[in-house]
């Protein structure tokens, strides 16, 4: 039996489909689902700024995993 041994492990973000797994586990057929909504897009150019703003995303499909 092969054995890995971290001194320091430290996990900062899991996304998309990851999994961190200790002992004895299985994961058959393990599956990740997601879904991300966003409504704020991005700022640039040089000193601009959003101030007061309102977010609105439009979700029509109605499909949440």
């Amino acid at each position: 039996m092969e054995h890995i041994h971290f001194k320091d492990l430290k996990i900062g973000q899991i996304t998309r489909s990851s999994g961190v797994f200790s002992g004895k586990n299985q994961q058959g057929y393990w599956s990740s689902k997601k879904k991300e909504n966003q409504g704020f897009g991005t700022i640039s150019g040089k000193e601009n700024k959003a101030i007061d703003h309102i977010n609105i995303a439009s979700d029509p499909d109605r499909f949440d995993p």
